[in-house]
């Protein structure tokens, strides 16, 4: 019986021993960018009295921080209601370009955490010129679980 015991720990042992091999083994080929899942915000403006070099930072962590920013664009149908965001458990990451008579196109490219910090890669698509200005702006809807300093990088 004491041998059973005994077998029966040297085996509990070494499997142990081999799942935290596989673990540090496993850590060290997993790359340390991580991609953050995010959502569209859909149905907002930026409002015609900010001033986009107000914006010192594109992370938004608050309500009232977003309401002197954007308002809403509710539009009837199904998908007219401006997207919701809980700032108790998100953040928003707002990328505002200058008021332009082009048709600007902003879309993510992507959005990766590494080492506490947040980097959001986008891309503009230039179209034709329009007989209005109008405000770009490509705005996003983050969990608070993936938080961090926000920077932000155009791809060409």
């Amino acid at each position: 019986m004491a041998m059973n015991i005994i077998a029966f720990l040297s085996c509990s042992n070494q499997q142990k021993r081999m799942s935290s091999e596989d673990v540090v083994n496993a850590h060290t080929t997993i790359s340390d960018e991580l991609e953050v899942p995010y959502v569209l915000a859909e149905n907002y403006f930026v409002r015609n009295d900010f001033d986009e070099t107000s914006l010192s930072t594109p992370k938004i962590s608050s309500r009232e921080e977003f309401d002197k920013i954007f308002g809403m664009a509710t539009v009837m149908g199904d998908q007219g209601k401006p997207t919701p965001i809980d700032f108790t458990k998100q953040f928003a990451i707002a990328v505002i370009s200058p008021a332009d008579e082009l048709a600007v196109k902003m879309k993510a490219v992507s959005l990766q955490k590494k080492e506490g910090h947040l980097l959001l890669r986008y891309k503009q698509d230039i179209g034709a010129k329009l007989s209005m200005k109008i405000q770009p702006f490509l705005l996003l809807v983050v969990d608070k679980k993936f938080d961090g300093q926000v920077a932000v990088e155009e791809e060409k």
